[in-house]
């Protein structure tokens, strides 16, 4: 449970963190976000791009090393509640009931529930 969590949290993240380095108005594009100056787009590459980069390296560095374990599972738990929380009041207070919207809302609830579960299960396994 807890490798697939951080690797489900891992690409994801990655992925999402290369596509906004590359190419945020595309990223962004398919929220209906527009970048329209180059500051835009660098503030895009910045919290977008490099946030979920970090994210996702230290996703692979839980992976790899024991001592990242704990602080990559609930750093992955947190975030991704957040960011469904964050989807969810979008929805309510403001109407945003496109697929992207709730297609991404799901898997922030997926990915967060994995990291929640394989941190009960270390917490298990530590007891014992």
């Amino acid at each position: 449970m807890l490798k697939l969590a951080l690797i489900a949290n891992g690409i994801i993240m990655t992925l999402i963190g290369l596509q906004a380095l590359f190419t945020p108005a595309g990223f962004l594009g398919d929220y209906g976000v527009a970048l329209p100056s180059a500051s835009a787009l660098a503030e895009a590459r910045s919290i977008h791009g490099g946030g979920f980069s970090a994210l996702g390296l230290l996703m692979w560095l839980g992976l790899l090393w024991k001592e990242f374990r704990l602080t990559a599972l609930r750093t992955a738990a947190f975030f991704m509640i957040g960011l469904a929380f964050g989807r969810t009041l979008g929805i309510v207070f403001d109407g945003a009931f496109g697929f992207n919207t709730f297609f991404s809302t799901a898997v922030e609830i997926i990915l967060g529930v994995l990291a929640i579960m394989a941190l009960q299960r270390e917490r298990a396994s530590a007891q014992t």
